[in-house]
Parts: structure tokens; C-alpha cells; sequence
């Protein structure tokens, strides 16, 4: 099983033992899972930085990259 770590240098994928302790017995819920933590990050910046944007762009652009973030997590 690997990880993917989006860090600073950009998407990177690490072996699962490389990252935390290496128990799949810490996985007790998809929440646990490092990738859905990423992309509820990514959903997150998303929506806080479309907060930022014109109005007049609300129902164009700023749908369109509320969503993608949204189907990222999935």
C-alpha cells in the first residue's frame, strides 16, 4: 500500500511503513486514511480561497472549483 504526500516539492508516494508507524491497525475509519486528509485540505484551501474571488464570478468559475475540490476527496 502507498501513501501520496503532497508536500511543498509537490505529489510525492511514499510506502506505507515510511509514514507513521506502519500499523494497519490504525486504520479504523476512511477519515484515518492520509489521502482523504489531503483531500479534505485541498477542499478546504479551495473554498477559503474562492471566498476571495469577484462576485460576478460566483456561478462560473468559482462553482466549477468548489466542486472539483469536492469530487477530489472522493
Amino acid at each position: 500500500m502507498f501513501v501520496f504526500n503532497i508536500g511543498s516539492t509537490g505529489l510525492s508516494m511514499l510506502n506505507w511503513r515510511e509514514q507513521g508507524t506502519g500499523r494497519m491497525s490504525d486504520i479504523n475509519d476512511f477519515k484515518d486514511l492520509i489521502i482523504w486528509q489531503k483531500g479534505m485540505d485541498i477542499a478546504q484551501r479551495c473554498y477559503f480561497l474562492t471566498k476571495l474571488f469577484p462576485k460576478d464570478e460566483l456561478y462560473g468559475m468559482v462553482q466549477q472549483i468548489r466542486r472539483s475540490a469536492v469530487s477530489v476527496r472522493c
